[in-house]
């Protein structure tokens, strides 16, 4: 068995992702489908002057209508 170290695997992971999501996307773009959700996370630093700094790691969801 090939040994892969790991940033090519979240490399690969990360790049079948973004080719699964173009897949999706298309697929729904030519059913001319105009409401989609996108699901996601989002994770950094928040600093406040005077306050100091706090970790976020936050769950999300984007939702977006287009057209008529």
């Amino acid at each position: 068995m090939a040994k892969i170290n790991a940033d090519e695997y979240f490399l690969c992971i990360g790049y079948i992702q973004y080719e699964l999501f173009l897949f999706i996307f298309c697929l729904v773009f030519s059913r001319h489908q105009t409401h989609y959700e996108q699901f996601g996370d989002s994770e950094g630093t928040l600093d406040i002057e005077g306050h100091g700094s706090y970790e976020l790691k936050i769950k999300g969801l984007r939702d977006h209508s287009y057209g008529e």
